[in-house]
C-alpha cells in the first residue's frame, strides 16, 4: 500500500503527519501545499469534498511558498502559472 512508501507529509506551516507514530495533528487545509516524502515512486490519493478553485483565492508571499493545486484534473505547471497576476503586498 501506499502507507508503506510514505515517511512524512509536511505543511507550509511546519505541521506534520508521521506515519509510523500515528500522528496528526491538523485536517487537511485546502488553502495549504504539502510535501510528501515517500521511500519509493507512488501514487497517494487525497478523498475529500469537490471545491470549485475560482472560489478560492490563494495568497502568495515573497520568497518561497508551498501552495495547493486545487484541480481534479492535471495541468502544465506553465500553463497553470500563466495567469497568476502579481501584486505588490
Amino acid at each position: 500500500t501506499v502507507l508503506d512508501n510514505f515517511i512524512i507529509s509536511k505543511s507550509n506551516s511546519g505541521q506534520a503527519y508521521l506515519p509510523p507514530w500515528l500522528i496528526i495533528p491538523h485536517d487537511v487545509n485546502n488553502m495549504e501545499g504539502y510535501l510528501v516524502k515517500m521511500s519509493a515512486a507512488d501514487t497517494l490519493i487525497h478523498c475529500g469534498n469537490q471545491i470549485m478553485p475560482e472560489t478560492y483565492p490563494i495568497t502568495l508571499y515573497e520568497g518561497w511558498n508551498i501552495m495547493p493545486y486545487l484541480r481534479d484534473t492535471p495541468q502544465d505547471a506553465v500553463e497553470a502559472f500563466d495567469e497568476i497576476s502579481l501584486k505588490k503586498l
